[in-house]
Parts: C-alpha cells; structure tokens; sequence
C-alpha cells in the first residue's frame, strides 16, 4: 500500500521519510492569494530546492490549488515533480488534465475528492466516474471536506467509493493518525494512504520523526 505524507517544509521531513520506507512526499505552494495561507506553503524556489532534493527512492508530489492550466504547466516546468494533486480549489477540467498529460506525459495525476457533510453520495460518483473513466488521471484522492484540517469524514462513504470504483486506485485523507490508520484501511480498503498533520510535531509543521514511523508501520503491517 503506498504511503504518502504531505506538507513537507525541509530536507530533514524529507530524510525522515526516505529513511522510513515512505512512497511519495507532497509539497503546497503558497497560492497567490492569502486564503489558503498556511506556515507549511512554500514559495516558488524553496519548493524546488526541496523536490529536487528528493531521492529516487520517493515520488514528488505538487499539490495545485492554480485555477489557470498555463500557469500550472510553466509551475510544472518550473519544479519538476513526479506527481501532481489536483485540488478542490482548482477550477482545472478534464480537458485542462489531458493538456497537461500532453505536456508531460510521464506525470502522474491525482484528482482529489472531498467528502462534504451533506454530500450526495451518487452525485459525488457520477463525477468521479467521468474522471476515473478518462484515462488522464491515475488516482483519485478521498478528503475529508477541508484539506489540511485534520479531520476524519465518514469512512463509509469512502469505502463505498473505493467499491464502486474498482480497480481504479483510492488514495484516503482526512485526519489519519498512527492511532486511528489500521481501523481507516480496514474500514475503507485503499490503494495508498496520504497524512499530513497526523505526523506533525506538536504545534509545529515540522514532521515528527516517531509518528512517521510508527505511521508507516502501522500502514504495512
């Protein structure tokens, strides 16, 4: 099962998941406006400095919030990544993913889905079917209703998706913990896993070596 960790912010959370057997590593790009600011988005050349730095050993993941399918490609061009995450906040359509899967071809793309309180469950996978039946994107990404926010949503909903969905990889977000990850997979029997504030240090947005570890662990076991 692929593990992936979000919000890195130094070579050292880097390290820390290279020497823990962690699959991608995700980085957030401070947008141009300040609504989604947070201490764990990066400016422009410090979010190359930082995927360049990772090993082969790992895939780089740009998470998009850009509305413009330009400015996505040249930000691609910039940085490099092996992956992208196309966001909720992103207006990009499925004709904006098959442009880039144009421009490069090699990189991965994962559509994230949020599960909102009163989401209608049929609606919500109507869309997803459009997305899953393209052949642009390689995974979809099920969220809690805000990203970031450290909250779990109703795994069975999520289940339901990754059933409905079949064989089409899953990834599931949303207030994963080292505690809580063993009952998310079997509840919800994903393809791969993304955390992000679930192995943080306390107040800090700096990873905490421990509860990656354990994390991971707790993932493969």
């Amino acid at each position: 099962m692929l593990v992936k960790i979000c919000g890195m912010t130094s070579q050292e959370d880097i390290d820390i998941c290279r020497d823990n057997g962690v699959d991608i590593v995700g980085f957030l790009l401070q947008p141009p406006s300040n609504k989604l600011d947070r201490v764990d988005m990066l400016e422009m050349n410090v979010a190359k400095e930082l995927i360049e730095y990772v090993p082969k050993s790992m895939n780089s993941c740009l998470l998009i919030h850009f509305k413009d399918v330009e400015k996505v490609i040249s930000t691609i061009t910039a940085l490099n990544p092996d992956m992208i995450q196309i966001q909720k906040q992103s207006t990009l359509n499925l004709n904006d993913l098959k442009n880039i899967k144009e421009n490069f071809p090699d990189i991965k793309i994962i559509k994230t889905f949020n599960i909102e309180k009163e989401v209608n469950l049929e609606e919500l996978l109507k869309t997803i079917k459009v997305y899953t039946d393209s052949q642009v994107i390689d995974f979809i990404l099920v969220d809690s209703e805000k990203g970031g926010s450290g909250k779990t949503h109703d795994w069975k909903q999520s289940s339901e998706i990754v059933s409905r969905v079949k064989p089409f990889p899953v990834m599931l977000a949303g207030g994963l913990t080292p505690e809580n990850i063993k009952d998310a997979i079997s509840k919800v029997n994903p393809s791969g896993i993304d955390v992000m504030s679930g192995v943080n240090q306390n107040n800090s947005k700096s990873k905490d070596g421990t509860k990656v570890s354990l994390f991971v662990k707790n993932v493969k076991s």
